[in-house]
Protein backbone atom coordinates (compact mmCIF):
# COMPACT_ATOMS: atom_id res chain seq x y z
CA UNK A 1 0.00 0.00 0.00
CA UNK A 2 1.54 3.27 -0.76
CA UNK A 3 -1.73 5.75 0.38
CA UNK A 4 -5.26 5.25 1.71
CA UNK A 5 -8.02 7.72 2.82
CA UNK A 6 -10.67 6.26 4.98
CA UNK A 7 -13.61 7.96 5.12
CA UNK A 8 -17.80 8.44 6.25
CA UNK A 9 -20.77 9.86 5.08
CA UNK A 10 -22.51 10.53 8.21
CA UNK A 11 -22.08 7.26 10.56
CA UNK A 12 -19.88 6.68 13.23
CA UNK A 13 -16.08 5.73 12.71
CA UNK A 14 -14.94 2.19 11.64
CA UNK A 15 -12.12 1.88 14.25
CA UNK A 16 -11.36 -1.48 12.21
CA UNK A 17 -10.53 -0.13 9.08
CA UNK A 18 -8.70 3.05 10.58
CA UNK A 19 -6.56 1.19 12.49
CA UNK A 20 -5.67 -0.95 9.31
CA UNK A 21 -5.20 1.78 6.85
CA UNK A 22 -4.98 5.04 8.84
CA UNK A 23 -3.60 4.14 12.31
CA UNK A 24 -4.66 6.66 15.43
CA UNK A 25 -6.43 8.78 12.60
CA UNK A 26 -9.73 9.96 11.96
CA UNK A 27 -12.26 9.73 9.02
CA UNK A 28 -12.69 12.25 6.88
CA UNK A 29 -16.45 13.27 6.52
CA UNK A 30 -18.31 14.07 3.46
CA UNK A 31 -22.15 15.15 3.51
CA UNK A 32 -23.75 14.86 1.07
CA UNK A 33 -26.20 18.09 1.93
CA UNK A 34 -23.28 20.80 2.72
CA UNK A 35 -23.22 22.36 -0.56
CA UNK A 36 -26.10 22.45 -2.84
CA UNK A 37 -24.59 25.13 -5.22
CA UNK A 38 -21.48 22.84 -6.47
CA UNK A 39 -20.31 18.98 -6.04
CA UNK A 40 -17.94 18.42 -3.18
CA UNK A 41 -15.61 16.26 -3.33
CA UNK A 42 -12.51 15.36 -0.54
CA UNK A 43 -9.71 16.83 -1.67
CA UNK A 44 -6.04 16.98 -0.71
CA UNK A 45 -5.09 20.14 0.99
CA UNK A 46 -3.08 19.92 3.86
CA UNK A 47 0.17 18.55 2.21
CA UNK A 48 1.58 14.92 0.72
CA UNK A 49 1.98 13.12 3.08
CA UNK A 50 0.57 9.20 2.52
CA UNK A 51 -1.64 7.87 4.33
CA UNK A 52 -2.85 11.24 6.18
CA UNK A 53 -6.85 11.66 6.46
CA UNK A 54 -5.84 14.89 8.18
CA UNK A 55 -4.86 16.50 4.77
CA UNK A 56 -7.90 16.21 3.17
CA UNK A 57 -10.60 19.18 3.42
CA UNK A 58 -14.51 19.42 1.49
CA UNK A 59 -13.76 21.79 -1.34
CA UNK A 60 -15.78 22.06 -4.67
CA UNK A 61 -15.18 18.93 -6.93
CA UNK A 62 -12.03 19.09 -9.81
CA UNK A 63 -11.62 16.00 -11.40
CA UNK A 64 -8.40 16.62 -13.62
CA UNK A 65 -7.69 19.63 -12.71
CA UNK A 66 -5.36 21.34 -9.63
CA UNK A 67 -7.61 20.97 -5.97
CA UNK A 68 -9.66 23.82 -4.93
CA UNK A 69 -8.01 24.57 -1.81
CA UNK A 70 -8.50 28.17 -1.33
CA UNK A 71 -12.71 27.91 -1.95
CA UNK A 72 -13.97 25.05 -0.51
CA UNK A 73 -17.51 23.74 -1.18
CA UNK A 74 -19.33 27.70 -0.88
CA UNK A 75 -18.25 27.68 -4.67
CA UNK A 76 -15.97 30.18 -7.26
CA UNK A 77 -13.95 32.65 -7.57
CA UNK A 78 -10.96 31.58 -6.23
CA UNK A 79 -10.31 34.10 -3.24
CA UNK A 80 -6.72 35.26 -1.32
CA UNK A 81 -6.96 34.06 2.09
CA UNK A 82 -7.02 36.39 4.72
CA UNK A 83 -3.93 37.42 6.82
CA UNK A 84 -3.81 38.02 10.74
CA UNK A 85 -3.78 41.70 11.87
CA UNK A 86 -2.02 41.01 14.82
CA UNK A 87 0.49 38.68 17.22
CA UNK A 88 -0.63 35.23 16.36
CA UNK A 89 0.34 33.12 19.26
CA UNK A 90 -3.03 33.27 20.56
CA UNK A 91 -4.93 30.79 18.23
CA UNK A 92 -8.90 29.28 18.35
CA UNK A 93 -8.01 26.08 19.23
CA UNK A 94 -11.67 24.28 19.66
CA UNK A 95 -15.42 24.97 19.18
CA UNK A 96 -18.19 23.17 20.40
CA UNK A 97 -21.34 24.67 19.66
CA UNK A 98 -23.94 22.11 19.71
CA UNK A 99 -24.93 19.84 22.37
CA UNK A 100 -27.39 16.92 22.57
CA UNK A 101 -30.78 18.35 23.87
CA UNK A 102 -30.40 21.84 25.49
CA UNK A 103 -26.76 23.02 24.29
CA UNK A 104 -25.59 23.48 28.26
CA UNK A 105 -22.03 22.36 27.07
CA UNK A 106 -21.04 24.83 24.65
CA UNK A 107 -17.58 26.57 24.50
CA UNK A 108 -14.54 27.98 22.98
CA UNK A 109 -11.12 27.29 23.72
CA UNK A 110 -8.21 29.06 23.13
CA UNK A 111 -4.70 28.29 22.65
CA UNK A 112 -1.03 29.79 23.73
CA UNK A 113 1.29 28.57 21.01
CA UNK A 114 4.55 30.54 23.51
CA UNK A 115 6.16 29.13 25.67
CA UNK A 116 5.56 32.39 28.75
CA UNK A 117 2.39 32.68 30.35
CA UNK A 118 0.30 36.00 28.16
CA UNK A 119 -2.13 38.19 29.33
CA UNK A 120 -5.44 38.18 27.31
CA UNK A 121 -6.09 41.86 28.18
CA UNK A 122 -5.69 43.39 24.55
CA UNK A 123 -8.01 40.39 23.38
CA UNK A 124 -11.93 40.21 22.58
CA UNK A 125 -14.11 37.18 20.87
CA UNK A 126 -16.74 38.44 18.27
CA UNK A 127 -19.95 35.87 17.35
CA UNK A 128 -21.41 36.66 13.89
CA UNK A 129 -24.44 34.93 12.59
CA UNK A 130 -23.45 34.94 9.07
CA UNK A 131 -27.40 33.80 8.15
CA UNK A 132 -28.73 37.51 8.06
CA UNK A 133 -29.09 39.52 5.39
CA UNK A 134 -26.07 41.40 6.39
CA UNK A 135 -23.86 39.38 8.47
CA UNK A 136 -23.26 40.71 12.21
CA UNK A 137 -22.35 40.35 15.66
CA UNK A 138 -24.82 38.65 18.17
CA UNK A 139 -21.96 38.85 21.00
CA UNK A 140 -19.09 40.30 21.70
CA UNK A 141 -16.90 38.73 24.93
CA UNK A 142 -13.75 41.07 25.91
CA UNK A 143 -11.58 38.78 27.65
CA UNK A 144 -9.86 41.52 29.60
CA UNK A 145 -8.40 40.68 33.20
CA UNK A 146 -7.80 37.23 32.12
CA UNK A 147 -4.47 35.08 31.46
CA UNK A 148 -3.56 31.94 29.34
CA UNK A 149 -0.71 30.23 30.90
CA UNK A 150 2.31 29.04 28.73
CA UNK A 151 1.21 26.42 25.89
CA UNK A 152 -1.66 26.45 27.81
CA UNK A 153 -5.75 26.78 27.02
CA UNK A 154 -8.23 29.40 28.17
CA UNK A 155 -11.62 27.53 27.60
CA UNK A 156 -15.07 30.22 27.51
CA UNK A 157 -17.78 28.07 28.28
CA UNK A 158 -21.61 27.42 29.65
CA UNK A 159 -20.83 26.88 33.63
CA UNK A 160 -21.32 22.94 33.17
CA UNK A 161 -18.54 22.82 30.63
CA UNK A 162 -15.44 21.13 32.79
CA UNK A 163 -12.50 23.20 32.79
CA UNK A 164 -14.16 26.53 31.68
CA UNK A 165 -11.92 29.77 32.95
CA UNK A 166 -14.48 32.36 31.98
CA UNK A 167 -19.09 31.58 31.45
CA UNK A 168 -20.93 32.40 29.07
CA UNK A 169 -23.03 35.02 30.47
CA UNK A 170 -26.43 32.71 29.55
CA UNK A 171 -26.84 29.16 30.80
CA UNK A 172 -26.99 27.75 27.22
CA UNK A 173 -28.07 28.43 23.87
CA UNK A 174 -24.65 30.80 23.77
CA UNK A 175 -23.25 30.02 20.22
CA UNK A 176 -25.48 30.00 16.90
CA UNK A 177 -26.66 26.55 15.44
CA UNK A 178 -27.11 28.06 12.12
CA UNK A 179 -24.78 29.48 10.15
CA UNK A 180 -22.25 31.82 12.12
CA UNK A 181 -18.36 32.33 12.89
CA UNK A 182 -16.18 32.87 16.02
CA UNK A 183 -13.62 35.66 15.29
CA UNK A 184 -10.84 36.83 17.69
CA UNK A 185 -9.23 40.07 17.85
CA UNK A 186 -5.97 41.92 19.44
CA UNK A 187 -6.51 45.47 20.25
CA UNK A 188 -8.88 48.09 21.44
CA UNK A 189 -8.83 50.66 18.63
CA UNK A 190 -11.87 48.75 16.59
CA UNK A 191 -15.30 49.41 19.03
CA UNK A 192 -17.03 46.01 19.22
CA UNK A 193 -20.22 46.12 19.37
CA UNK A 194 -23.43 43.89 18.73
CA UNK A 195 -24.90 44.37 15.59
CA UNK A 196 -21.50 45.82 14.32
CA UNK A 197 -20.76 44.36 10.67
CA UNK A 198 -17.93 41.93 10.17
CA UNK A 199 -14.28 43.98 10.31
CA UNK A 200 -11.27 42.21 9.47
CA UNK A 201 -9.41 45.10 10.99
CA UNK A 202 -7.23 43.61 14.24
CA UNK A 203 -8.56 40.06 13.37
CA UNK A 204 -6.05 37.62 14.07
CA UNK A 205 -8.50 34.22 13.72
CA UNK A 206 -11.45 32.66 12.95
CA UNK A 207 -13.81 30.18 11.66
CA UNK A 208 -16.82 30.00 9.93
CA UNK A 209 -18.85 26.81 11.22
CA UNK A 210 -22.77 25.47 10.92
CA UNK A 211 -24.11 22.70 12.58
CA UNK A 212 -27.28 22.69 10.80
CA UNK A 213 -27.21 21.28 7.20
CA UNK A 214 -30.59 21.62 6.57
CA UNK A 215 -29.88 25.90 7.26
CA UNK A 216 -27.88 25.37 3.70
CA UNK A 217 -30.62 24.55 1.53
CA UNK A 218 -32.69 27.58 2.06
CA UNK A 219 -29.44 29.86 1.92
CA UNK A 220 -28.58 30.24 -1.20
CA UNK A 221 -24.96 29.61 -2.29
CA UNK A 222 -24.10 33.63 -3.11
CA UNK A 223 -25.21 34.88 0.24
CA UNK A 224 -22.92 31.99 1.65
CA UNK A 225 -20.40 32.87 -0.51
CA UNK A 226 -20.94 36.47 0.46
CA UNK A 227 -20.57 35.75 4.32
CA UNK A 228 -17.55 33.40 3.75
CA UNK A 229 -15.41 36.36 1.39
CA UNK A 230 -16.43 38.68 4.33
CA UNK A 231 -15.27 36.19 7.17
CA UNK A 232 -12.77 34.19 6.47
CA UNK A 233 -12.39 34.70 2.18
CA UNK A 234 -10.24 31.59 1.18
CA UNK A 235 -11.63 29.28 3.75
CA UNK A 236 -14.37 25.85 3.92
CA UNK A 237 -17.35 26.44 6.20
CA UNK A 238 -16.99 24.05 9.03
CA UNK A 239 -19.99 21.47 9.48
CA UNK A 240 -20.26 20.06 13.06
CA UNK A 241 -22.26 17.10 12.18
CA UNK A 242 -24.48 16.00 15.25
CA UNK A 243 -25.03 12.45 13.77
CA UNK A 244 -21.26 12.36 13.04
CA UNK A 245 -20.67 10.62 16.56
CA UNK A 246 -22.66 9.53 19.30
CA UNK A 247 -20.77 11.47 21.81
CA UNK A 248 -20.21 14.98 22.26
CA UNK A 249 -17.99 16.16 19.25
CA UNK A 250 -16.40 19.33 18.65
CA UNK A 251 -14.63 21.00 15.90
CA UNK A 252 -10.99 21.00 17.08
CA UNK A 253 -8.11 22.07 15.60
CA UNK A 254 -5.01 19.27 14.90
CA UNK A 255 -1.93 19.03 13.05
CA UNK A 256 -1.52 23.05 11.90
CA UNK A 257 -1.34 26.42 13.88
CA UNK A 258 -2.02 28.51 11.09
CA UNK A 259 -4.68 31.00 11.65
CA UNK A 260 -8.02 31.21 9.31
CA UNK A 261 -7.35 27.29 8.56
CA UNK A 262 -10.38 25.27 8.32
CA UNK A 263 -8.81 22.37 7.03
CA UNK A 264 -6.89 22.10 10.29
CA UNK A 265 -10.13 21.26 12.37
CA UNK A 266 -11.60 17.55 12.61
CA UNK A 267 -14.81 16.18 14.37
CA UNK A 268 -13.60 14.70 17.94
CA UNK A 269 -14.59 14.12 20.89
CA UNK A 270 -14.77 17.37 23.33
CA UNK A 271 -11.55 18.22 25.45
CA UNK A 272 -12.15 21.80 26.84
CA UNK A 273 -9.00 22.51 28.59
CA UNK A 274 -7.03 19.68 27.30
CA UNK A 275 -4.94 18.58 24.39
CA UNK A 276 -7.43 17.61 21.69
CA UNK A 277 -7.95 14.37 20.65
CA UNK A 278 -6.79 14.59 17.56
CA UNK A 279 -5.06 11.39 15.94
CA UNK A 280 -1.20 11.53 14.72
CA UNK A 281 0.23 10.45 11.09
CA UNK A 282 1.90 7.43 10.73
CA UNK A 283 5.53 7.58 11.55
CA UNK A 284 7.63 6.69 8.17
CA UNK A 285 10.68 4.49 8.13
CA UNK A 286 13.54 6.37 7.98
CA UNK A 287 16.33 4.10 8.50
CA UNK A 288 16.71 -0.28 8.64
CA UNK A 289 19.61 -1.85 10.28
CA UNK A 290 19.57 -5.36 10.11
CA UNK A 291 22.46 -7.21 11.92
CA UNK A 292 24.90 -5.85 13.99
Amino acid sequence: MVDAIVHDNGGRNDVGLLALLTPQQNAVHEDSDFSERDDESMSRCGGTTQAANYQFTLAVSTPGEVNDCTTGVTGRPRIAPVEAQGPTDIIINEVEADNPKQDEQEFIELKNLGAMEKSLDQYTLVLYAGNRATPSAYNVIPLTGQTIGANGYFVIGSSQVPNADMNFAQAKNNLQNQIAGVALYYGKETPFNIGMPVTKINMVDAIAYTTRSSTLKGYKGQKLQNFMNLFVPGQTLIFEDPAHTKENESMSRCFFTDSFRSNSYQLLAATPGKLNACGYPPKSIDKVIIGG
